[in-house]
């Protein structure tokens, strides 16, 4: 009586995990992009359903060793995410997760290793023809911000500058190889009249302007020869 007991428990919870899918696919794809403190991890999912699983993938997205789960939405299909703060030529390995009604499903685990980290305070951006230091020089109004980044002697050079608002979008694009942003605005040289500039916000990356009396962050360019 026993045997029979067990052995129709166990059909039983057979055919409700069949219920929710009949085959489990999640790929993790190798990374991408990797600097020496972010990479661009993508992944797959693909799911076929028997029976009514209305919910369906109800959570994807990444495990790294770094000890974080990440997030990334719900559903099939692709998904990627970039991954930031990491450390410099520092190995990790990641999978990509689905959570479903029947538990979690994992993909295949991929290994990458970040760049050696720049021992110079600043980066040289050589496409765009401009370095950039790797952290702010502070808070402050508009003339004090062109002040500052002039008085500037980082890496002995003499000819650092406020960015203008062009090069302050392309500071902000590439934000996670450069390192060191806060999410608050950040003055830009280009002036609007003389009692107001613009600004970027490196939150959202959208430009404005303020008046020059407003407090902004500082961070200072040079040309390149």
């Amino acid at each position: 009586m026993r045997k029979i007991i067990s052995f129709a428990a166990m059909f039983l919870i057979f055919t409700a995990c069949e219920n929710y899918y009949m085959e489990g696919k999640i790929k993790t794809f190798d990374a991408t992009n990797i600097t020496e403190n972010s990479a661009l991890l993508s992944g797959k999912v693909e799911i076929s359903y028997k029976g009514n699983e209305a919910d369906g993938i109800k959570e994807r997205g990444f495990i790294v060793s770094n000890g974080f789960q990440y997030t990334i939405g719900k559903g099939e299909g692709n998904f990627s995410f970039n991954i930031e703060n990491l450390t410099p030529n520092t190995l990790y390995e990641a999978k990509a997760y689905a959570s479903l009604a029947g538990g979690y499903v994992y993909g295949n685990i991929i290994k990458f290793t970040t760049k050696e980290g720049n021992p110079l305070n600043w980066i040289e951006l050589s496409d765009n023809g401009i370095a950039v230091q790797k952290t702010d020089l502070g808070n402050a109004d508009w003339v004090t911000a062109k002040t500052m980044c002039e008085n500037s002697r980082v890496g002995g050079f003499t000819d650092w500058r406020l960015p203008t608002k062009a090069e302050l979008l392309v500071l902000y694009n590439q934000k996670a190889t450069i390192g060191g942003f806060s999410t608050d605005f950040y003055w830009s040289s280009t002036e609007n009249n003389s009692y107001s500039s613009c600004y970027v916000s490196f939150f959202h990356g959208m430009s404005g302007e303020t008046g020059k009396s407003a407090q902004c962050k500082v961070r200072a360019v040079r040309t390149l020869p």
